[in-house]
């Protein structure tokens, strides 16, 4: 019976205080091997700088100019260097709880991003849906049949050199993906499947995922937001 009520005290006083962690809390404690360059101290200086209107940027330990970019509640991004960004998104989970969404993108200069998912207590999470998209999923398959003479590359091809920019916004759990087909291929070369190319897909949160919807990639305008 004690350890009924021990259990129940841990799960009331302890795990809530785990799921109300805001981003700045998770920010502040992201492991080195995830963000190298920034201790402690410089995490909560640039959150001072930034609530405090000013520009939030730093020299990092290793060298690299860092600015945190955007601060919300539940979204931080923060530019790693002039070519990289990582971007922290709290989502919620079925039971009310929530998780921690990690995005790293690095543009060189075709844009390439990697999307993990973490506890609030940066215990990696391997249960959760991925993107699983390739290059055909931003292009029309009939339009590239009726232009396929003037391109130069098939679309297996293209699914074996392609890459994606994720982002996050604060305020709802879409997750947009753009298509680096055009900074990849250059403009020559991209010119034969501009017609048939669509460059943004939103992916909408489940809570134990991120799935495409037509929906609501058709109904809602994120084109000021990128």
């Amino acid at each position: 019976m004690r350890k009924v009520v021990l259990l129940l005290l841990i799960t009331c006083f302890i795990v809530p205080g785990v799921w109300s962690r805001s981003v700045v809390e998770c920010f502040k404690d992201m492991p080195a091997d995830l963000l190298p360059g920034l201790n402690t101290a410089m995490k909560l200086d640039m959150v001072d700088f930034f609530n405090s209107g000013k520009t939030a940027r730093m020299l990092g330990l290793l060298g690299s100019e860092m600015e945190l970019k955007i601060l919300t509640e539940d979204y931080l991004m923060l530019q790693t260097s002039a070519a990289s960004n990582v971007q922290l998104k709290l989502l919620p989970l079925k039971d009310g709880s929530r998780i921690l969404a990690v995005v790293n993108t690095v543009k060189a200069p075709a844009a390439s991003s990697d999307l993990e998912f973490y506890s609030l207590d940066w215990q990696s999470i391997d249960t959760l849906a991925k993107p699983c998209l390739s290059a055909a999923s931003f292009l029309n398959q009939n339009c590239l049949q009726q232009k396929s003479h003037v391109q130069n590359m098939s679309i297996e091809e293209l699914n074996s050199l392609y890459f994606y920019e994720y982002n996050f916004q604060s305020g709802n759990n879409f997750l947009l993906v753009y298509s680096s087909l055009p900074d990849f291929l250059g403009e020559e070369a991209f010119a034969g499947y501009r017609d048939c190319f669509n460059q943004r897909l939103v992916l909408e949160w489940t809570g134990k995922g991120f799935l495409y919807s037509s929906s609501v990639t058709s109904s809602l305008n994120f084109s000021l937001l990128r």
